[in-house]
């Protein structure tokens, strides 16, 4: 038999895109907070075994919980999620969406669509800290909104997570990774020196700098040795070599010597 939501220790499930956030909390503290991974995949009774184990890691029994509570901006998870926490603690979650009092005046052209994250988090943010308010909330998606002094919901912004903007970056660049590869801190230093190439190779640090004296071989001047499949020691033919074939006589640069007419 299901149990009724009452006032005391209730179960707080936070389901964002990345991670499920929970948590037990009551009037006067919060027991603990956790986060598990949001997986499309798995059923009811796999999340149910995921929130069993936490609660169990704190040494809460179902029967201390009066209520559970659920925020999610995953429609498609909602009733699965839903289900698992009627198996653990039989009691049937409130679901924060339209037609659920939270004591915010939405003061929008369109209030169904305002996330209810972004809902809650307001409604928190004044409990905390009071009105007027602004509140970021730095997830998957970065959302900001906005909180008048009468504790009206004025306004918001939805913003690419950081997460979300490096990997577009990257992608847009054609980088295969996230490295992110940086000049040398010293001007006239080969890349190899500094062990900061294309490959993220560190080893065979480069054994002198790349002077205006000493002229640099194109396997440095390439950035990568890894990716040209070959090594300072290797026998190197230039393009634009006037005499053909030079080799590398000092770790990475050819000796003035042999590529004199060489620039």
């Amino acid at each position: 038999m299901k149990r009724q939501n009452q006032k005391g220790m209730i179960l707080a499930i936070d389901m964002g895109n990345t991670n499920i956030v929970i948590g037990c909390v009551d009037d006067e503290k919060i027991y603990f907070e956790e986060r598990l991974c949001t997986d499309y995949s798995k059923t009811e009774l796999e999340y149910a075994i995921g929130f069993k184990t936490v609660l169990e890691l704190y040494n809460i029994e179902s029967e201390q919980i009066h209520g559970a509570i659920i925020s999610s901006v995953v429609p498609q998870l909602v009733n699965v999620i839903k289900s698992a926490v009627e198996k653990i603690i039989g009691i049937t979650p409130l679901i924060v969406g339209p037609g659920v009092k939270t004591g915010l005046n939405l003061l929008m052209d369109q209030p169904k669509q305002v996330g209810t994250d972004m809902v809650v988090d307001a409604v928190a943010a004044i409990h905390e800290y009071g009105a007027p308010v602004l509140i970021i909330d730095v997830g998957t998606a970065t959302t900001i909104s906005a909180v008048d002094d009468k504790k009206n919901y004025v306004g918001g912004a939805i913003l690419p997570g950081i997460r979300v903007s490096v990997d577009s970056l990257v992608s847009r660049i054609g980088r295969s990774s996230g490295r992110v590869i940086r000049p040398s801190a010293t001007r006239g230093v080969c890349p190899a020196r500094t062990g900061r190439t294309e490959a993220g190779n560190d080893s065979d640090p480069h054994p002198e700098p790349c002077s205006p004296k000493t002229y640099r071989c194109p396997l440095c001047l390439a950035g990568s040795r890894k990716r040209l499949g070959a090594s300072h020691s290797d026998p190197v033919v230039p393009s634009s070599s006037p005499t053909g074939t030079f080799a590398a006589t000092c770790g990475g640069c050819f000796s003035r010597q042999t590529a004199e007419s060489w620039i």
